[in-house]
């Protein structure tokens, strides 16, 4: 009979924890990982918590015991704020329902991530990029910085809105300060247990409830327009409906759709978190930068990328899995265990919120050479850039990873092939690219970039 073992604790107070990650959790948590190891149990106020930044450890969370490992449910510690934006966990079936994700998941994979759905992806996506950039003429003519953050966020939002849900006639500005303004509180509220909420400002509070008021209201419209109406061709919408045509009645159906629709919402604002990230650290690494312009001018030779030329461009795709790796827009995910289970030996309670760490994953030292250095070649011959798979998850991992995951990869590919052939990114005088955000990361004081005509 073996001995249980149970994580070394981490002491400091609730308050301490919560004020550390407010101010920079990166180095916080890089601190605790090297002070207790790679698992490690601490306390919320009464909530039970173990943070775990193993690739063993990931692997038997996402995959090898899944069933066991839900998102956070209604009345947990700061689930709060993820039912007031996603609506009830519980309507999230294809994240917590096996049986059910695969029926989802089979709903909305095959027709729209496709090879003939890229194709036409990618000359929106880079027809987007081409709008976008011909707004920026009169900043790059005066020397003034462009605000990069928004523009990628921008296009990310735009991706998702029109290419997997063909949404292109409604009010995109409106639509996009409205989302805004619900995200700049989610990482907020998302580490601030439920019963502090009162103390953040009033402001805070009011775009929190307009904002998502705006997007309850939204998406309530689109599924009202779409329910019964034929489609010469399908879209995400109409995929996901048909997906819940099962749900007892109209208001179920609405709220189903309502919180799978929020969910893809945030896949566009990781995206436009990636391409921040990517432009911000080719800034500081000029030798790589020549490598990716070198490689696009010999491909592409100023042509905007097609599909077939995607897989052609290596060391771009080297480049971007890098990034992912270095600076990953979703450092971290949340999981809550159903039953009593072990990690490696190690005792998880029933109940326990399990942070998995996927920045600090990705510098693990015992997987990765050099985890503080940029090297894209480190994934010149080897798909994870190392050898265990689940070192490696800037799309989480196992059958619930990311649905948009290889979307996004082509997503990253086209924007930043079209940009890079006609500019240089750089960061402003005294600004660095290191990682801020919680639920979401961009990079620190990259918000604002001074844009180059490449000559």
């Amino acid at each position: 009979m073996h001995k249980i073992k149970i994580p070394p604790k981490n002491t400091d107070s609730s308050l301490k924890i919560l004020k550390a990650t407010f101010k920079d959790h990166y180095t916080y948590e890089g601190q605790m990982i090297q002070k207790y190891g790679d698992i490690y149990r601490f306390k919320l106020f009464n909530k039970t918590c173990y943070s775990i930044s193993h690739p063993d450890h990931m692997k038997h969370v996402l995959l090898d015991n899944m069933q066991n490992y839900i998102r956070p449910r209604e009345g947990s510690f700061s689930q709060k704020a993820f039912i007031e934006y996603c609506g009830n966990p519980n309507n999230l079936r294809h994240t917590t329902d096996q049986q059910y994700w695969k029926k989802s998941g089979d709903a909305v994979i095959p027709p729209f991530f496709s090879k003939e759905r890229f194709q036409g992806y990618c000359s929106a996506i880079a027809e987007s990029v081409l709008k976008m950039t011909a707004k920026w003429e009169t900043n790059i003519k005066a020397g003034e910085p462009v605000n990069i953050k928004e523009e990628m966020l921008k296009l990310g939002s735009r991706a998702i809105m029109e290419n997997l849900f063909d949404l292109k006639d409604f009010d995109f500005d409106r639509f996009y300060m409205e989302k805004t303004r619900v995200f700049a509180q989610i990482g907020k509220r998302g580490v601030l247990p439920s019963f502090l909420h009162w103390l953040l400002p009033s402001q805070d509070k009011k775009d929190w409830q307009e904002g998502n008021t705006y997007l309850h209201h939204f998406t309530e419209s689109i599924i009202n327009q779409r329910i019964g109406r034929q489609n010469t061709h399908k879209d995400i919408i109409c995929c996901l409906i048909e997906a819940f045509k099962d749900a007892p009645n109209k208001e179920q159906m609405l709220a189903n759709f309502n919180s799978e629709f929020r969910m893809y919402l945030v896949t566009g604002e990781t995206l436009g978190a990636g391409l921040n990230h990517a432009l911000a650290i080719l800034s500081g690494h000029s030798s790589v930068e020549d490598k990716v312009h070198d490689e696009l001018a010999r491909v592409l030779k100023g042509n905007i990328p097609e599909y077939d030329s995607l897989n052609t461009l290596s060391y771009l795709g080297c480049f971007i899995k890098e990034a992912l790796r270095f600076c990953t827009p979703a450092p971290l995910l949340t999981r809550i265990t159903l039953k009593d289970d072990e990690i490696s030996g190690y005792h998880v309670p029933k109940d326990t919120l399990i942070f998995l760490r996927h920045y600090w994953n990705h510098r693990h030292p015992d997987f990765w050479d050099n985890p503080e250095r940029f090297i894209p070649e480190r994934f010149k011959d080897k798909p994870w850039g190392q050898d265990h798979e689940y070192a490696y998850t800037p799309f989480s991992g196992g059958p619930r990873a990311c649905i948009g995951g290889r979307f996004g990869m082509h997503f990253y590919t086209v924007v930043l092939a079209t940009l890079l052939q006609k500019y240089r990114f750089k960061l402003l005088p005294g600004a660095s690219a290191v990682p801020e955000g919680v639920a979401i990361s961009f990079p620190k004081d990259a918000d604002r970039m001074i844009v180059l005509r490449r000559g």
